[in-house]
């Protein structure tokens, strides 16, 4: 039974989800095996395997950031660890107990610091970011843990390397969604489309469907 999804962004940065605060339909699942011996100067022999989604989707329940960011902000405020957060953040890099802190120093209200909080857990998800989803890996309770790679292409702006084409980023009533899908470069400009061919109810959006 699955138990953990660990999903890692371009940024490096890496956040941990139960099972049950997630949403997901994965298609089109490949395995790309590599072999390379080196020529010199160069020496030595690189092989392995990768798993690559063609197309698919993921969401994570609103509320459940929500829950997050109050734990989070209660440990500041109580000066403790925050057990139940520490193993989902620890690889995440937007907000830490030294932020939350100096908020607090601010004389903010607690709804307020728990808004900041909320907004920085959802950097990489909410509508109008930039989709940054580089990979998934599905944590069984009695498999291996198997990673995922999501489709992945920049060939319009090529300076901006942590914008993928292939993915977007949308926003339904009561979850954050990122929809991806290797064959169509331009997802972006017709997200309520993609989602719909997912069965997925979203709000309203302005699109600009070609």
């Amino acid at each position: 039974m699955l138990k953990m999804i660990e999903m890692t962004f371009e940024n490096t940065d890496i956040m941990r989800f139960p099972a049950d605060s997630v949403n997901m339909v994965l298609k089109e699942i490949s395995e790309t095996i590599t072999l390379v011996h080196y020529q010199p100067p160069f020496a030595g022999t690189s092989e392995g395997a990768s798993q690559k989604i063609g197309q698919g989707y993921i969401s994570v329940r609103k509320d459940w950031f929500q829950s997050l960011a109050a734990e989070i902000l209660s440990a500041a405020q109580h000066q403790t660890a925050g057990p139940l957060a520490q193993p989902i953040l620890a690889d995440y890099h937007q907000v830490d107990q030294a932020m939350v802190a100096k908020w607090l120093a601010k004389d903010l209200t607690a709804e307020q610091v728990q808004k900041k909080i909320f907004n920085q857990l959802t950097l990489h998800f909410v509508q109008g970011m930039p989709a940054d989803l580089s990979s998934l890996t599905l944590h069984d309770t009695d498999q291996p843990a198997r990673t995922l790679w999501l489709p992945w292409r920049n060939h319009v702006n090529r300076e901006w390397l942590d914008y993928n084409e292939f993915a977007v980023n949308f926003d339904s009533p009561d979850e954050f969604v990122t929809m991806f899908d290797g064959r169509d470069p331009h997802i972006q400009k017709h997200p309520q489309q993609t989602a719909e061919a997912f069965g997925l109810v979203l709000g309203e959006a302005d699109e600009e469907d070609e």
